[in-house]
């Protein structure tokens, strides 16, 4: 055992591929062999210990919007569909993939109107929500979807898992860990590091090496990811002015939600949320603004009432 350590240490190029590979190993069993824990154990919402099941109507709903995917078979039955804890829809996997793919919705979609709501129970952050105030009351509605806003929805998520994204970002990782590597090694060959730096030196320099290795790779990771979220949402418009109509809804209360709970949070929401309902960011932007989504979905929505709306002219005008 000593000795494998050893070797480890006198041949960093192994010691890297190793890293590298176990990482990214990591990340792809999450979405694929160890996707099913990873629901049970960080996703799934509970009652009582027992999982919290997704209503019927929400399921009849999910089963309307897989029929206009006409997804394969096999995709669409190792497909799940779960209620989860977030109160923000999730997904996981890939339908690309034989280990199957899962969709978890909140509990909100299960609500037809703000008496649905359970708010004895409801708390954020631990706390109880003061239900009696102006914000209180405008997060109440937030939670109201229609059944189009929850139609788009679904086809939002079933979309990413229909895309490359986990091929894409995993791509990304390898390629910029790789690029970091062989700069570091190509340093110590054509500048003789291991003579002229002592080894704390030398270490230094990776570590720089690598930041800039992992900044590259956020950045493009975050890139890739705005242009799916935009191609995610234009896809799930394309289904009709209904889904668009839905999306426009679906992100108007988003953004209606994220402004009450910037009141509700007090110190901390003011730290999470900004007054239009934007979420606060730094260096990265990992997602478009829920305010830019919204804006881009009326354009959609626009553009596809106008597209029926000639396509049935053309037809009124062909049996006239």
């Amino acid at each position: 055992m000593a000795g494998m350590f050893v070797t480890l240490i006198k041949n960093p190029q192994i010691t890297t591929a190793i890293a590298i590979s176990t990482f990214i190993g990591l990340r792809l069993g999450k979405e694929t062999l160890f996707l099913g824990y990873y629901k049970d154990k960080l996703l799934q919402s509970y009652k009582d210990g027992v999982e919290t099941p997704v209503d019927k109507h929400t399921k009849t709903l999910a089963q309307e919007v897989l029929d206009k995917f006409q997804l394969r078979p096999e995709a669409e039955a190792d497909l799940q569909l779960f209620t989860c804890f977030s109160q923000d829809a999730v997904y996981g996997g890939s339908t690309h993939l034989k280990t199957g793919s899962i969709i978890g919705l909140p509990a909100n979609f299960a609500y037809k109107s703000v008496n649905d709501i359970d708010k004895s129970k409801l708390t954020i952050g631990q706390k109880a929500i003061k239900w009696d105030t102006p914000e209180g009351t405008l997060f109440a509605e937030s939670l109201i979807l229609s059944d189009d806003a929850k139609r788009f929805a679904i086809a939002r998520q079933i979309n990413y898992l229909d895309s490359l994204e986990i091929y894409v970002d995993n791509g990304f990782l390898l390629c910029f860990s790789m690029l970091g590597y062989w700069v570091g090694h190509a340093a110590n060959v054509l500048l003789h590091l291991k003579r002229k730096l002592p080894t704390f030196m030398r270490g230094s320099l990776y570590v720089c090496i690598a930041s800039v290795g992992a900044t590259l790779y956020f950045l493009a990771k975050d890139e890739y990811i705005c242009y799916l979220d935009e191609k995610v949402d234009r896809k799930s418009a394309d289904f009709g002015k209904e889904y668009a109509a839905g999306g426009i809804e679906f992100y108007a209360k988003e953004l209606q939600r994220n402004k009450a709970l910037r009141c509700l949070l007090g110190d901390y929401g003011k730290k999470v949320y900004t007054k239009y309902g934007n979420y606060v960011t730094t260096w990265r932007l990992r997602h478009p603004p829920p305010i830019t989504r919204h804006e881009k979905m009326e354009k959609f929505s626009t553009r596809k009432v106008n597209e029926e709306n000639a396509r049935s002219e053309k037809v009124n005008d062909g049996t006239a």
